[in-house]
C-alpha cells in the first residue's frame, strides 16, 4: 500500500486548474491530525471533508 503525503494546512493544497488534476492530488494526499478544523480563515467546505474523511476511507464510503 502507497503511503499518503500528509496536508496540514490549506496553504498545502495547491489551487487545480482541473478536476483530473485535484483527483490526482487527493489520491496521493490525506490530511494531517493537525488540519484546523475550526477557524474564520479557513474554507468551511475544507473543514468538512476533513470530517468526512475520518467517518471512512474513500475506498469504503458508500454513495
Amino acid at each position: 500500500m502507497k503511503r499518503m503525503k500528509l496536508v496540514h494546512s490549506p496553504d498545502d493544497v495547491p489551487a487545480f486548474a482541473t478536476e483530473a488534476e485535484e483527483a490526482a492530488f487527493w489520491a496521493e494526499h490525506a490530511f494531517a491530525d493537525d488540519w484546523p478544523t475550526t477557524s474564520d480563515d479557513v474554507d468551511p467546505r475544507l473543514v468538512a471533508a476533513k470530517r468526512q474523511s475520518v467517518m471512512a476511507p474513500v475506498t469504503t464510503r458508500r454513495r
